[in-house]
This record gives C-alpha cells, structure tokens and sequence, in this order.
C-alpha cells in the first residue's frame, strides 16, 4: 500500500486549544504556513506573507472540489483564504503572472514565489487549465469575489475539457453557443458582480522599447508579405515549421540581448534583416504566437523571448501528442533537438565568423541559447510536459509500457493528486500504476533504467 502525502496530511498536527480568529477555528487557521520564514526583514515578510495567501488559496480551491458549498470545512478556508489575500493587497493590488514553471508577483517585482515543496507549481498547473495566466486583486475585492473565482475555476476545470488546457484561444461549448476562455471568463464575472478580480487582464501594462521594435517590425514585414491565396486552406504547421519559427526566433533574440547595447533603430533593424531571411511561414507562426503570448508588464526581452520559445514548443508538442503523432518516447528526444536548434541559431555574429555588432569577448551566445544548452533546463521542461499533459492521456501512458518516458517528479505529483481526490476510482488508478511502475523497475530497454534513477 503505497501513501502519498499531501499538503493537509502534513499539516494535520495542530494544537486544538486555540481559541478561533474571526470566526475561524485554530485546526483551520493553522494552514496558514508561513512560507520563506528563514528570510529576514521587510522583504522576507513580504515573500512569506504572498505564499501564504496563495497556499490558502489553493487549499481553497481543493476544499472547493472535496465538499459541498456550504460545508464548515470549505467556509473556514474561504474566510482563511480571504484574510490572507486582503492582507498581501493592503494599499495596492496584487497581480500574479501564471507561468509554465511557478507563479510570478508584482509585489516581489514580477520574481518567480519561492516554491520548496511544489505548491506554487502546482497551484500555477491548475489555473493555466482553468484558462486563467493572469490573475489580479484589486484593493476593492470582497469576500463573495473570491467565493465566486473558486466556483468558476472549478467550473472551468469541468466543463471546458482537457483537450483545451494551454489554449487561452480554444472555443468551448456554452448555452450561448461557442466562446473562447477568455470570453467565458468575463461573461461569468459580469454574471457573478466581480469587479474586484481580474482575470487576463493587463493594467498599466509598460512593454520595452526593443520589444515594441520587435512586435512593429514583425506586423509592417507581414503587410508587405507575398500572402497566399484568400481561398487557399491554411495548413497546420509541421515539424520543419516549427523549426524555421525557432530558428527565427533565436535570430531575433541576439539585437534584444542586453550584451548587444543596441539602440530601439538598430534592434529594429537587425530584426528587419532576420526576418527577410526567413520564409512567409515562419514570420507567420512568429507573429500568431506573439499575438497570443504577448509581453508582460515591465518583461525584460531576454526572458520574454524565453517564455515565448517555450510557449510554441509545448503549444505543438501537446498536440502533436494529442494527435498520436508524438510517441512517449520521443518526447525528450524531440525537446533535445528542438534546443539544438535554439542553441546554434543564437550565437552571436562573432561566433559565426562576423565582426559587426559583436558583443564582449566573453559572450558567445545569446541568454536562451545559453539556456538550452543545460541539460537540467531541458530535463525542467520535459518534466513540466509530463505534468501540463491532459489527465486522461498521461493515465494512458502510466498504465502502458512506455511508464519510463515519465520522469519521476511528474510520476509522483500525478499519484498524489490521485490520492488527494479521496475517491475510490481515483485511488484504483493510482494502485494501477503503482504495480505498473513495479513490473516496468525489470524493463530490458537501458535507457528505461536509467530514466528512473
């Protein structure tokens, strides 16, 4: 009998004599963890004081799912998740970017939340598949707003199928006929009188000078583009697109380089170069993921064009393996060629031979070829595919022969969720691959045995 623990199971041992906190009973209020506690100072309080709101939060969120509406567990960790929240926003709102690897807060400067034990990334998993990359509290949200966003994630969760996770754009079925995420979104809060909270919604957004470079040259270059045939069927891209789009990309990174030093005219020009070099469908590919993975308030261009490279990889990887097209064992190999690609595209000029805008001596590449070619990066973002994938494909996967494509932290993330559910069924599928993980520990394949250690 296999146990996995969770995050209540660790906090179960609480002191019952407390006397309760607005209205809040000790067991519940003791959840509150206080995360970062060995920093020190105003920062440190900071940090802490945002996790742990956002843990409450994302204990609510699992309450929501486990109990009834009205159930004194569920109203406790509401109320607990409230005051948390309203004290991390005090006098100014707190806005959250949900990235692929965690969860990134304005009040820490857009950094990424400490995540020791894997609640940030977790709580991060959950939202994107609700539809949800930004999330933001305004100094007038209530009690009954945040009451409302859980109904609505785990709605969302429900009803908008696994098959859409990571794309914001995907149309879902509604009584009004089909409408996109975002669209569901903002009809449901404008049901509900949420005006406190925000979902993908940018305020006061500031973009870098170089990346509106980028984003104007991107859309004039496509306007004086040969384009196809208005009655011609657009294809999906393949393989070799995807390719030519990175290999794009990783061109235009190196003028957005602070390495580079160069001025918004040059940046604007050596991406002008960059993409006359390119095909019509890679400058195409390009802008249809700038349009819909659009820079972030105050994002510096190094890492928005990180975040972006990620975004089109996962965005075909996942459905190329939706589709049946990529197997679980090629799933690391296809990551691994992907990042040759980046990684020999963003040399810099000097490397290649060139000695216009070289950068220092001491600067080879750019900071996402530099990025990819660590193989810890690489194996990061396998992991995080294992973990975005749809819960009915990967249960295929780890109750099949190919259990040794998962890498072990998503293997043990997907049991604890199972374990989590509290349901029958969910603990059988756990049990399942459990013994399918014991029987594939005497696989003959080499590379099986050395995924699992």
């Amino acid at each position: 009998m296999v146990r996995v623990l969770s995050s209540i199971d660790k906090r179960q041992n609480v002191d019952q004599g407390e006397p309760s906190v607005s209205g809040i009973p000790a067991p519940q209020r003791s959840v509150a963890v206080n995360a970062a506690s060995s920093s020190t100072g105003p920062e440190g309080d900071k940090v802490a004081n945002v996790h742990r709101a956002l843990l409450n939060f994302y204990l609510l969120l699992r309450c929501q799912r486990l109990y009834e509406v009205d159930h004194p567990q569920r109203t406790a960790t509401l109320g607990l998740a409230y005051e948390s929240l309203r004290s991390v926003v005090g006098q100014q709102r707190l806005e959250l970017q949900v990235m692929r690897d965690g969860l990134a807060s304005s009040a820490l400067g857009n950094a990424l939340l400490p995540d020791i034990t894997g609640e940030m990334l977790a709580l991060s998993s959950t939202l994107r598949q609700a539809g949800i990359r930004r999330l933001s509290f305004l100094q007038k949200f209530r009690l009954q707003e945040v009451d409302a966003l859980a109904e609505l994630i785990k709605v969302s969760l429900m009803t908008m199928g696994q098959a859409l996770t990571g794309q914001p754009s995907a149309k879902i079925s509604t009584g009004d006929g089909n409408v996109t995420r975002d669209d569901w979104w903002i009809k449901s809060f404008a049901e509900r009188d949420v005006e406190g909270i925000l979902v993908n919604t940018q305020v006061d957004r500031k973009v870098d000078t170089l990346l509106s470079s980028l984003i104007a040259t991107l859309v004039a270059h496509r306007g004086h583009t040969p384009r196809a045939d208005s009655e011609s069927v657009v294809r999906l891209p393949g393989f070799d697109d995807v390719i030519a789009t990175l290999k794009l990309l990783a061109h235009i990174a190196l003028p957005l380089e602070p390495a580079r030093d160069l001025a918004p005219e040059e940046g604007a020009r050596a991406i002008h170069e960059a993409m006359e070099e390119a095909s019509h469908d890679a400058v195409r590919l390009l802008l249809s993921a700038i349009s819909q993975y659009s820079p972030e308030e105050g994002e510096a261009p190094q890492f928005y064009v990180k975040r972006l490279a990620e975004s089109i990889i996962f965005e075909y990887l996942l459905s190329e393996f939706a589709a049946g097209s990529l197997t679980p064992v090629l799933v690391r190999p296809t990551f691994d060629r992907l990042g040759e690609v980046l990684v020999e595209a963003g040399k810099f000029p000097s490397a290649q031979g060139s000695d216009k805008q070289a950068p220092s001596p001491s600067a080879k590449q750019s900071s996402l070829a530099a990025m990819w070619s660590a193989e810890s990066y690489r194996e990061k973002l396998v992991t995080r595919f294992w973990l975005e994938l749809p819960p009915r494909e990967k249960s295929l996967v780890l109750r099949g022969p190919d259990l040794w494509s998962v890498p072990v932290v998503a293997l043990r993330q997907t049991l604890g969720n199972l374990a989590d559910a509290g349901a029958d069924a969910p603990r059988r599928e756990a049990r399942h691959i459990v013994l399918n993980y014991a029987r594939r520990l005497e696989h003959e394949d080499p590379h099986a045995q050395a995924a699992w250690h």
